[in-house]
């Protein structure tokens, strides 16, 4: 997977091995420096005049090459130094959390990628010396610059940003650069009348060229029901269309009939917790828990930030504390008595602790 939030690169396990195992071998020579955050490869270059480090080419199916220099493939804690403690900028990564492989966005670097996905492609060009990397599109060569920002409570996560433009007349807005989803996501709302216009939002009623598309048409993957005409795009938390317009990149590039989610109602937010042992994860203080809109009698001390609740993409379950865990499934049983129990499925046993 190609990432534009996470910095480092991580391999399956074993490629990593393998990866690390040959790189110490190549820097047996120069001292070694204490593991960093997620890196444990790292070296001490203070005070040397000079240090050879053999180059990193990734090879993918196809026979596509990305080769990496050093500052592609090693992260020095003092960036403007490179005769400072410099790391392996490689991980492995942590199964099941992280099923795939990540290229992050430091090995992307002065390196403009190029999607081809109508083609089913993707390829790499040599770019700038610029910190954040360009997206480029194989169909016209338009290469679009990006703004790199680091995320204050997660070390070494950047936010990336491009300028772009939805519909006839343009309206120019700021995106965030993600893999994720899949589809580019705009938030849509209405111009009030008197009100201005939010410059973060797109206004379908101002564009000539916007049109929902329908169930049962080849845009749409999702599964419509009831009486829906609309294709609904299955976000969690937001309310979501898939639609059609025009995406404007530049002046002279512009996309038709491009496929993008419409989202109309803003999301519940909670403030993110900054925890030094889960630096790299999204982290919330959960307050509570209620069920059919009664507050369980969970002690505050059960739910305090010390005891952390991530925001976890890869599981499919969610996992409390036994004590948390024991309230709510004592009082689902007996909201659920009228009907036949079952046996356990999975994980899903009930019990407040599974042995492994």
């Amino acid at each position: 997977m190609l990432e534009v939030a996470t910095e480092f690169t991580f391999l399956a396990p074993a490629a990593y091995a393998a990866l690390r195992d040959d790189f110490r071998k190549e820097m047996a020579e120069y001292p070694p420096a204490p593991p960093f955050r997620v890196l444990d490869t790292c070296y001490n270059f203070t005070g040397l005049s000079r240090f050879s480090v053999s180059g990193v080419t990734l090879k993918f199916t196809g026979g596509t090459e990305l080769e990496l220099d050093v500052r592609q493939m090693m992260y020095f804690t003092n960036p403007s130094d490179m005769f400072s403690v410099g790391c392996l900028a490689f991980a492995a990564a942590p199964l099941p959390a992280f099923p795939v492989s990540i290229i992050g966005t430091l090995a992307q670097m002065s390196t403009e990628v190029v999607y081809d996905v109508r083609g089913g492609r993707v390829g790499f060009m040599p770019g700038s010396d610029d910190v954040a990397p360009a997206l480029a599109l194989a169909s016209g060569g338009v290469t679009i610059p990006t703004t790199g920002t680091p995320v204050p409570s997660a070390r070494g996560f950047h936010e990336y940003t491009v300028v772009v433009s939805y519909g006839t007349p343009a309206q120019q807005l700021p995106m965030a650069l993600t893999t994720g989803l899949g589809i580019s996501l705009v938030r849509c709302t209405t111009c009030r009348s008197g009100a201005p216009c939010d410059d973060l939002a797109f206004d379908p009623s101002r564009s000539s060229a916007f049109t929902p598309v329908p169930c049962g048409s080849p845009d749409c993957r999702s599964s419509c029901s009831g009486t829906t005409s609309t294709c609904p795009l299955m976000v969690p938390f937001l309310a979501s269309a898939v639609v059609q317009g025009v995406l404007t990149l530049s002046p002279s590039a512009s996309v038709h009939d491009f496929t993008f989610g419409c989202w109309t109602r803003d999301a519940t937010v909670a403030p993110l917790v900054n925890s030094p042992a889960l630096r790299n994860h999204y982290v919330v203080e959960l307050a509570g828990v209620s069920l059919g809109g009664r507050d369980l009698p969970i002690p505050p001390a059960a739910v305090s930030a010390t005891n952390a609740t991530v925001l976890d993409t890869a599981l499919s379950f969610t996992y409390l504390k036994p004590s948390v865990h024991g309230l709510l499934r004592d009082a689902f049983r007996r909201e659920m008595a009228l009907y036949p129990p079952a046996p356990p499925f999975g994980g899903l046993t009930g019990k407040p602790e599974v042995a492994l």
